[in-house]
């Protein structure tokens, strides 16, 4: 919420001197907000996680205008490759909204290519409702709930079917996980590269350590969100 946006880099740089504090992530980064300061200090200060939450919520110029939105797909691309330029191992996280008054099959066709050319790591689909007294009910050419549901499954199909390709780039290496639950020799963490609650796991064979534990972990396989692997050492 800062009035001059610039000052967002500035501020995790600050958040960075605080003693304790490892690990900072971004969460809910508006796409126009994100500028060549913000990816300078995403690549260069070791405290932020290379990880970025962009709320798209289409990629379709046409919604997006509707949407009273900034941007499109092209424009979107283009940050994405400069975020991939300076930090090649970012994980990128977006929400989209499928369903919106107007929406087309073209529409949809437009954000399946915006996903593939994109490579989001992870992706949260939310169906269009119409809530009473939002601008969005009074549109016009609402959507049928049948065709909501159908467009929301095919675009879930794509996601689950790049999601996979997405984890496979972790097999072998090793990632520091912060372990979060710990039963029966399995521990369950998350990486730099997940954020709490929405993103995979880290499941982690052998292992007793209690939560709040930082681990170096050897990623041995992958589902479609979650990764496997085995403690390599930690720390406190």
């Amino acid at each position: 919420d800062l009035k001059d946006v610039t000052n967002l880099a500035s501020l995790v740089d600050k958040i960075g001197e605080i003693s304790g504090i490892d690990w900072i992530r971004l969460l809910y980064v508006q796409p126009q907000h994100v500028s060549d300061q913000l990816i300078e200090t995403i690549a260069a200060n070791e405290k932020v996680c290379h990880y970025l939450d962009m709320p798209l919520q289409h990629a379709s110029a046409g919604v997006i205008r509707r949407m009273n939105r900034w941007g499109e797909g092209d424009r979107y691309l283009s940050i994405i490759d400069r975020l991939r330029a300076k930090v090649p191992d970012i994980a990128l996280r977006t929400s989209l909204i499928v369903g919106f008054p107007g929406e087309t099959d073209e529409d949809i066709m437009i954000l399946s290519r915006f996903l593939r050319a994109a490579r989001m790591d992870y992706v949260g689909v939310f169906k269009f409702s119409a809530e009473d007294g939002t601008p969005a009910a009074g549109l016009p050419d609402q959507i049928e709930n049948e065709i909501i549901n159908e467009r929301s499954t095919q675009i879930e199909a794509l996601i689950d079917e790049m999601a996979r390709s997405s984890q496979s780039r972790f097999v072998g290496r090793s990632l520091k996980v912060l372990i979060e639950s710990s039963d029966s020799g399995r521990c369950i963490g998350r990486s730099r590269y997940q954020a709490p609650e929405i993103d995979g796991e880290v499941i982690v064979e052998g292992c007793s350590l209690k939560p709040g534990v930082i681990t170096d972990v050897r990623i041995t396989g992958h589902g479609n969100y979650d990764l496997f692997g085995t403690r390599v050492t930690c720390r406190t």
